[in-house]
Formats: structure tokens, sequence, C-alpha cells
């Protein structure tokens, strides 16, 4: 079920690739249809392997998260710095659940759950966390 689910996934990039002008797809190759997709954490869900570059509602940039297909995600803050540690990611009640680990930790950090919402004026996407002291993040994808 979720090798299919993905599979129906990559075919509704692949669509999005196209020319809404001409409806032929941007240089992709016959190849590219009869990929295999791996079972991943992108199953059934908003999150999706792929860049996420955050801003604050100000605009400010807070950082750049990282999604691998593994499940697992990279963290570079506003200066370009790689975070020390160990970020994990799924999709889970129609939300993408993260955790962060600090290098060295002998316990995970806490679970924070976002939901993805509509696109602005901008083109960054509004995800909304769970947790009530956290602020929403206004987020440039390049996912898939």
């Amino acid at each position: 079920m979720i090798t299919k689910t993905l599979m129906l996934m990559a075919g509704a990039m692949t669509l999005a690739a196209c020319d809404a002008s001409t409806g032929n797809p941007d240089e992709t190759d016959s190849a590219d249809a009869d990929m295999v997709v791996e079972e991943n954490a992108a199953a059934d869900g908003p999150g999706m392997p792929g860049t996420y570059t955050i801003y604050n509602a100000e605009g400010e940039l807070q950082g750049t998260a990282t999604n691998m297909a593994d499940g697992t995600y990279s963290w570079t803050d506003a200066e370009g710095t790689p975070a020390a540690g160990t970020g994990m990611w799924e999709n889970r009640d129609g939300k993408m659940c993260i955790k962060w680990t600090e290098e060295g930790a002998d316990m995970p950090g806490e679970e924070n759950c976002w939901t993805r919402g509509e696109a602005g004026e901008d083109g960054r996407v509004v995800w909304t966390s769970d947790d009530p002291e956290q602020g929403p993040a206004y987020v440039d994808e390049n996912v898939g």
C-alpha cells in the first residue's frame, strides 16, 4: 500500500513538472516514468523529501531543513551553520512530525507535529505547529 501511494505521488510530481502552456514535460525522459519509488517516511502525509527554507512571520530566515527519503533530516541555521545532532521526520495523522536529538544527548528531544496550510501570495506555505507556544512557519518548499 505504501509503495503504491508513493508511486502515485511520483506520478503527480511528474504531472506537476509539465509546462502548463504546452502540456509537455520539461525535458523528462521516459526512463523517469518507470522509476521505482522506495518506501519512505513520506507516505500518506504532507511532508516529503526535499528542502524546506523556513521563515518567521516577519519574513526573517530561520534556517533550512533538508528531509531525506529515509526519514532523517538535517538542519542548517540562518547563518549557514549545520546543526550538530540527528533529526527524524515522519507523516502521521495528516501532519509532518519532527524530532531533533542534540549531538551527545542521552534522550531525544520533544516531538513537534506540523500541519501544512496554503501558499500565500509570496509562494511560501504556512505550516502550523501543534505546540501553542510555537508560532507558524512560512516555508519555501523545494520537494519531490
